[in-house]
């Protein structure tokens, strides 16, 4: 597979020193923590020259943190999605193959320490999920074009339903405070293609804000980012716009 090379780069756009270059041999996909150290996921078998299967982290000075080494039931585990969770640990989706050809599906919860979580155990599951949403009670919303929740022990919470009206499918998924997150979902009537429109989401699955201006309005809107402070920034119909969550 394609080979690459993660680097730091300062604030003024030069590399930064003191973060070693890394090799790795697949496509990486990087999400800083709030501690300072950097979940790795995506498609590699070896990253610094240290065997990892799909899903490493790294130290603030950009070392493998020898101490964090997933051991899946397969190796060449694609990790699609992977999100941290309360307590340090993290919940990943992902997938191999196995000697026939046939995918695999891995839904797991990995400690801080690295060790898979018996205690997560959501039984068989046939897809991998591009949407990880963490809960505050351990638990996680999880999908694709829609969100499901699963419960601190893996089990399905067959009370939760995402109550977008007119909804087709989710783009992203943003967590906020509480349980609470942001979602671009694609709406519309039914036969048709849909258009894209934020809605802010409660911890039980109702729409707290539907942030069109006009609510049911076809008017395209896309979610570019969620700052810690709870403001988002849009593009609206082509502008810019910023937007802060109501916290209720």
């Amino acid at each position: 597979g394609p080979a690459s090379t993660l680097v730091r780069l300062r604030t003024d756009g030069r590399r930064d020193p003191a973060f070693a270059p890394l090799a790795c041999n697949g496509l990486p996909r990087l999400l800083p923590l709030a501690d300072g150290r950097i979940l790795i996921s995506g498609t590699f078998t070896t990253l610094g020259g240290l065997p990892r299967n799909g899903l490493a982290r790294l130290t603030a000075d950009g070392t493998v943190d020898p101490a964090f080494a997933p051991q899946f039931a397969a190796t060449g585990v694609a990790i699609i999605a992977a999100v941290p969770t309360a307590g340090g640990g993290i919940i990943a989706s992902g997938y191999t193959y196995d000697g026939n050809g046939r995918p695999a599906y891995h839904f797991v919860r990995v400690t801080a320490d690295g060790a898979i979580d018996p205690g997560f155990a959501p039984g068989p599951i046939n897809a991998t999920f591009s949407l990880l949403v963490p809960q505050p009670d351990g638990g996680v919303l999880a999908g694709n074009y829609t969100l499901f929740r699963y419960a601190p022990t893996g089990a399905l919470d067959l009370r939760y339903a995402l109550k977008i009206p007119q909804l087709k499918s989710l783009v992203r998924a943003v967590p906020l405070a509480g349980g609470r997150m942001v979602v671009e979902a694609s709406v519309g009537p039914p036969n048709t293609y849909g258009a894209p429109a934020v809605f802010t989401i409660s911890a039980t699955g109702d729409v707290e804000t539907d942030h069109r201006p006009t609510t049911g309005t076809a008017l395209a809107q896309r979610l570019l980012a969620v700052f810690p402070d709870e403001r988002l920034l849009l593009l609206q119909a082509g502008t810019l716009v910023s937007v802060v969550v109501a916290n209720d």
